[in-house]
C-alpha cells in the first residue's frame, strides 16, 4: 500500500551505504529541483553547507531544504529507517521545492 510505495520512493536508511555511497532518492530529487534554479552543491561541500548557501541564494527554498537536509543526514548516517511521518514530511517539502 501507501507505506510500501513511500519506502520504495525514498529508500530505507542505509540505502546509500548499500548502493556505493549514492544519496537517497529523495535527496537526489531535491538536488534536481534546485539545479533547475542554477543551484548545485560544490564538489567538497557537505549537504549542510549546501543548505546554508542555498538558503541565501534561493531564500524561498531555505525551510523545505533544511527539513530535507536533516532527514537526508538521518537516512544516510543514522542506524534506523525513516518513519512514515518523516517520509510524508519529506514529500511535502519536495513538492514545495519543485513548485518554487
Amino acid at each position: 500500500g501507501a507505506l510500501g510505495w513511500l519506502i520504495w520512493r525514498f529508500g530505507r536508511a542505509g540505502h546509500a551505504r548499500r548502493s556505493g555511497g549514492r544519496p537517497p532518492r529523495f535527496y537526489e530529487r531535491a538536488l534536481r529541483a534546485l539545479a533547475r534554479r542554477g543551484l548545485s552543491p560544490e564538489p567538497a561541500e557537505t549537504a549542510r553547507q549546501f543548505w546554508v548557501r542555498a538558503q541565501f541564494e534561493a531564500p524561498g527554498c531555505g525551510e523545505p531544504l533544511a527539513r530535507i537536509t536533516t532527514t537526508y543526514e538521518r537516512a544516510r548516517f543514522g542506524l534506523t529507517a525513516l518513519t512514515e511521518g518523516e517520509m510524508r514530511e519529506v514529500e511535502r517539502c519536495l513538492l514545495a521545492l519543485e513548485r518554487r
